[in-house]
């Protein structure tokens, strides 16, 4: 599998956040052996999860990221979740839309809730009960 070189350190620094620390169910799209999108979901306990989606920049808006989710969606209810939380930058109106289409709904603003690169942002926190 040929990974461009963002891909791969976008994939790299998220495999080394996460493996070490919980159980997730994880999604990878790829296209012609490039890696375009992956989304989880980190299992909380039996029931309760925290998602997160990537889809590279010049992927957006072909539908990728509602597949991926579509797919998670149904994966999560199969194990027996009950409810997936995640946290969503409330600039990020694309990807707000995209989570109500799925019924996440938002149950917080979180002002200054994310921090890259040194600078504090505003966040939302949105719920879809399974």
């Amino acid at each position: 599998m040929a990974l461009s070189l963002s891909c791969i350190n976008v994939l790299r620094k998220f495999l080394l956040k996460i493996l070490p620390f919980a159980v997730y169910i994880c999604l990878c799209s790829e296209y012609f052996g490039e890696l375009i999108g992956f989304a989880f979901i980190k299992l909380k306990n039996n029931t309760y999860g925290e998602l997160g989606i990537f889809v590279r920049d010049d992927c957006q808006g072909k539908g990728i990221g509602s597949k991926l989710l579509d797919s998670l969606i149904k994966l999560a209810r199969k194990e027996g979740l009950k409810k997936i939380r995640l946290t969503v930058l409330a600039d990020n109106y694309r990807a707000i839309r995209l989570y109500e289409k799925f019924g996440f709904r938002k149950t917080r603003y979180i002002k200054g809730g994310d921090v890259y690169h040194g600078k504090r942002y505003d966040c939302i926190e949105m719920l879809l009960d399974l």
